[in-house]
């Protein structure tokens, strides 16, 4: 062979090496790169403190108001001149109240199941000696109950007195114009219709006008969402003021009466409020990932016990937002839960 060829065949293969051993080295590097590692990273359990909550799951509601006439005490059976007015507008009169004097004697607001119309006295029907009793009763009197007795005209002639009746002492009947009856048990005064110097109104006129009242109050969601069935376990907020959620509408008067109080001056047709629940849930709100459903369909969550285990507590999903859950159970207050059971406790069972 000769020199040059020699020389040319060295050449050739230095060049050669010098290319293909850089190749496998690069070729190698991105096996290591590309292979699987032998031990893959644990994963670790992530906990989270929990605390106890109420939810009162409430709803903001738009209500409609009706408005009607205000209870009013109207004239008895009666005669005479006004001598004196103890109430003005904005007053509030309960049973037993001193309303006016006619001929220097008061006349009482009385909470009685109706109104006197005759008088009364021993010869009277069963049933009205019994109201009259119950009258004396509720005003403290004497009284004979179901009869009349000894006691009844003790009872009516100190009511006779202390309302200024000439002659008290003698009283043997009861005046039903002693009395005006009151149809609820708290008239607020609007309007004040009689007056010092005037003839009494005849039997059946207003005397006091009470504050108009909410007749029915009709409630509907603020945003179009979908209201709770109406039950006792809800209830309408209105400010501090609570009614009873017995329906979407609700026209009793019984019920309305500090809400008809409040609104009374300004009469607004609309005015807002809640349907809430009448007693809160109790429970706690976790992350949606915190609750596990094994295989037979049980919920649960976990937390920290003995020795590195996980104790499962059964609980019931109800409700919650958007990536939390609200759950109720036996969970202790202030304990950790398990936030990525799934990653964890493998196929575990809750129970």
């Amino acid at each position: 062979m000769s020199t040059r060829t020699l020389s040319n065949t060295l050449a050739g293969s230095l060049i050669a090496a010098a290319f293909v051993v850089p190749c496998a080295a690069l070729a190698f590097g991105l096996w290591v790169l590309q292979a699987p590692t032998a031990i893959d990273e644990p994963i670790q359990p992530l906990t989270m403190p929990i605390a106890q909550e109420n939810f009162w799951d409430e709803q903001r509601v738009s209500i409609s108001v009706t408005w009607g006439d205000g209870d009013a005490l109207v004239a008895p059976t009666w005669n005479g001149m006004v001598t004196n007015v103890a109430v003005a507008p904005g007053a509030k009169v309960s049973h037993g109240a001193k309303v006016l004097r006619i001929d220097g004697v008061w006349r009482l607001a009385a909470r009685s199941p109706a109104p006197f119309f005759r008088p009364v006295s021993p010869e009277s029907g069963k049933e009205e000696i019994r109201a009259l009793n119950m009258l004396l009763d509720s005003l403290g009197y004497s009284n004979g109950g179901d009869l009349w007795t000894w006691d009844t005209t003790l009872g009516l002639r100190r009511l006779a007195a202390d309302l200024g009746v000439p002659d008290a002492y003698t009283v043997a009947a009861f005046d039903p114009g002693w009395v005006l009856w009151l149809p609820s048990d708290e008239l607020i005064v609007s309007e004040v219709l009689v007056a010092p110097g005037r003839a009494a109104l005849p039997m059946g006129e207003k005397v006091l006008a009470g504050v108009p009242r909410i007749s029915a109050l009709s409630v509907v969601s603020a945003d179009d969402a979908p209201l709770p069935d109406p039950s006792a376990d809800w209830e309408i907020a209105i400010d501090e003021l609570t009614i009873p959620y017995e329906s979407a509408r609700i026209a009793r008067p019984d019920r309305l009466g500090e809400v008809s109080e409040r609104f009374a001056a300004a009469r607004p047709e609309q005015i807002s409020g809640s349907v809430r629940r009448a007693q809160p849930v109790v429970g706690w709100q976790v992350p949606s990932s915190a609750v596990f459903v094994d295989e037979a369909g049980e919920v649960c969550v976990f937390r920290p016990g003995q020795d590195g285990e996980w104790v499962a507590v059964d609980v019931v999903a109800n409700g919650g937002t958007v990536g939390k859950v609200r759950v109720v159970g036996a969970v202790h207050p202030d304990v950790r839960i398990l936030v990525n059971p799934g990653d964890v406790v493998g196929d575990t069972r809750c129970r």
